[in-house]
């Protein structure tokens, strides 16, 4: 019995049907879906040496095509063209805003301002409640230090030198912040500097860091990225 070889709509599976069934509904034992097997080709014409012609073999698209009813069809090419209405002024805006080389550049420096900042407010808001708490305990640690009990010009620079410190440190969050979103070239710079001279334990991060960041700000591609 002839054999006629057709494609299943759904999944694209090749199908052998026996030619008794074309035109009958059957089921593709991949994906299990029902469908119309298309009817036979028609018989030959033209004599016994007339070229065999095989019709060529439709793809699933047309083959669910078929199976809509002709009122609700639609033109080919309908489904790819947006509305007439479609306002796609969203998708230019995001296509615009892709990311600079630059950016890219000084993303890692930026999360890095940032993070040592934090740990830098962190560290010196508690140092300054102990002082604040127990004064007397940084006093005997003083005492050690120096041979002497400190007087209050010490105390009063201990305290200015923390908050000094913290304030910095924001500085420098903010100039990390401007640098991950590419925005205020000038206040990046002075955040970058404001890392290396920061008075606070945290130096041996905050140097290397602010280093590191003033090298790439001063890239060219990098600059080029905050002009956008």
């Amino acid at each position: 019995m002839p054999i006629e070889v057709i494609y299943c709509p759904a999944c694209n599976n090749k199908l052998r049907v026996p030619e008794n069934l074309m035109g009958t509904p059957v089921e593709c034992p991949k994906c299990h879906a029902n469908f119309t097997a298309p009817p036979p080709p028609p018989p030959q014409t033209g004599g016994p040496d007339a070229p065999m012609v095989s019709a060529r073999p439709r793809s699933p698209e047309e083959e669910v095509r078929e199976r809509i009813p002709e009122s609700e069809r639609r033109p080919y090419g309908e489904f790819d063209r947006p509305p007439d209405d479609f306002d796609d002024r969203g998708y230019r805006d995001i296509r615009q805003r892709s990311l600079p080389p630059g950016h890219v550049k000084i993303l890692a420096p930026g999360i890095g301002l940032v993070a040592v900042a934090v740990i830098i407010v962190l560290l010196n808001a508690l140092d300054l409640v102990i002082l604040i708490a127990q004064p007397q305990m940084f006093k005997q640690q003083m005492q050690m230090m120096m041979g002497q009990a400190p007087d209050e010009g010490v105390m009063v620079l201990a305290y200015a030198m923390r908050v000094i410190s913290i304030v910095m440190a924001f500085v420098q969050m903010i100039a990390g912040f401007c640098m991950m979103r590419s925005r205020g070239y000038m206040f990046a710079i002075i955040g970058s500097l404001a890392s290396l001279v920061n008075p606070n334990c945290c130096c041996l991060l905050s140097i290397p860091v602010g280093i590191w960041a003033l090298v790439m700000l001063f890239q060219s591609d990098v600059k080029a990225s905050f002009e956008r």
